[in-house]
């Protein structure tokens, strides 16, 4: 066990080390690129069953359950995190940020063209872009912020919105009912309020 470990917290020290803004030059962290491979893994395969239940009818009632919602949620919430995680690092940040917004776009497009009725609106790539564009335009003022302060925020936050889709802010006894209004209209879509 501890000979599986070491390497693990060698590599964890690694990327902490690096975060900090001291990476050797010409370098990657190691753990990094690995978080990146299994988050695109678990897309790959996500999409593939989706596709197969979706569009081409397969009955895999296994595809509706919570351990799958759980797993939707934990692969948004990696690819934010290593995109956040990586941001710092970014030498044109604008340029990144455009980059992911373009192939939002590109599949938005793409997947419209395949399917009109059940297209791509808002997926990853179109909550990534506007973040990096926010995390640059107010990267002098995040580096400001003590981390765990703002983990603490980002952490609050996230779950005060995290029931948006249903109509609330907030859980159970602490939630607040949004206006119905909001999601009469497709305009509200970014923010987690579509019909």
């Amino acid at each position: 066990m501890t000979i599986a470990i070491q390497p693990l917290f060698s590599k964890i020290s690694i990327a902490v080390n690096w975060f900090k803004g001291s990476p050797p030059l010409h370098s990657r962290s190691a753990i990094i690129d690995e978080l990146r491979a299994v988050a695109i893994l678990n897309m790959i395969a996500y999409h593939f069953c989706y596709c197969a239940v979706k569009i081409y009818g397969a009955d895999w009632s296994w595809f509706s359950s919570f351990s799958v919602g759980v797993w939707q949620e934990y692969i948004c919430c990696s690819f934010l995190f290593i995109a956040g995680f990586c941001s710092r690092f970014s030498k044109r940040p604008y340029k990144r940020a455009f980059k992911i917004a373009l192939c939002a776009f590109l599949i938005t497009f793409a997947t419209y063209l395949f399917n009109a009725k059940n297209f791509v609106i808002f997926g990853i790539l179109h909550c990534m872009a506007p973040s990096m564009f926010i995390a640059a335009l107010f990267s002098r003022l995040i580096e400001k912020i003590q981390p765990a302060f703002g983990a603490g925020v980002c952490l609050a936050l996230a779950l005060i919105v995290w029931n948006t889709t249903k109509g609330y802010f907030g859980f159970g006894d602490f939630s607040l009912a949004l206006p119905a209004v909001l999601y009469e209209t497709d305009a509200f879509f970014i923010l987690g309020m579509k019909t």
